[in-house]
């Protein structure tokens, strides 16, 4: 029973009638704790997971080349990587169909515009954005055209599309099936998709490497469920060796991984 539902309501201990201002007051408090640790655990997973350290480090690399003056995260989430990679640039925006996500992007210092919306129908003018980031997007459409074709709308005419999704039909498990994944692609399926929304894929890299046996095992022999997080904590000797690995990711182009991504441009 949500406080704020009603005019007055009791305390079981006591049986004392609270009254309707002190109710709402106790309901904004709790659900104000709620929104604080939503974003927590939201910020939490981005620093802190194998898979969000080794992706975010590869995005980073190829925005910081692009140096955009705008960018668009569509399907941004709670919007810790449109925050972290508009650092430098002077206008970042995140949609999202997730009202609860939006709300906690809004609170990012530097977004400038949290919305919620669909990423077939987007809100904006054609032209607009330097960079727009589809990251673990495409995935959850049976038909993800109308997603790619829309941000060739919205992107400006020397900007470039960046697109990160799970890699390979063989890896499909339980974690996708979980998580609403309508595929998973290669290479030359992601260019076939790209390019029949006009653009050309410039540049590729294959990331989570490492992890790939055990995600193998855990997915297509095991089935035993979602893989938890690889998260080195507090032990100095985890940490050390995972920011090894996230460095080594960063550095080699390897050619098998469990996600992929790619920068584009239009052709």
């Amino acid at each position: 029973m949500s406080l704020c539902c009603f005019e007055t309501a009791r305390c079981l201990p006591c049986t004392a009638k609270v009254s309707g201002r002190v109710a709402q007051y106790i309901s904004f408090a709790m659900s104000t704790t709620l929104h604080e640790y939503e974003r927590e655990v939201a910020d939490d997973r981005a620093q802190n997971d194998y898979w969000a350290q080794t992706r975010r480090s590869i995005l980073e690399s190829w925005v910081a080349d692009i140096n955009p003056n705008s960018i668009l995260d569509i399907g941004c989430g709670s919007g810790y990587l449109a925050d972290y990679l508009g650092s430098n640039s002077s206008f970042v925006a995140g949609i999202d169909i997730d009202e609860t996500s939006i709300s906690l992007a809004a609170e990012r210092p530097n977004i400038d515009s949290a919305l919620v919306g669909d990423a077939t129908r987007l809100p904006y003018a054609t032209d607009t954005f330097d960079c727009i980031l589809l990251g673990d997007v495409i995935e959850h459409f049976e038909d993800p055209s109308p997603v790619i074709k829309e941000s060739n709308r919205v992107l400006s005419q020397n900007g470039n599309l960046i697109i990160s999704v799970p890699a390979f039909r063989w890896l499909w498990g339980p974690h996708d099936e979980h998580n609403n994944h309508a595929d998973r692609y290669n290479l030359s399926r992601l260019s076939d998709l790209v390019a029949d929304a006009g653009f050309v894929i410039d540049q590729h890299r294959y990331t989570n490497f490492f992890p790939l046996p055990a995600y193998f095992l855990i997915q297509r022999i095991l089935r035993t469920g979602v893989p938890t997080s690889a998260r080195g904590g507090h032990n100095k000797i985890t940490e050390w060796v995972k920011q090894k690995l996230v460095s080594l990711e960063r550095s080699i182009n390897f050619p098998v991984g469990i996600t992929l991504l790619v920068k584009c441009s239009r052709r």
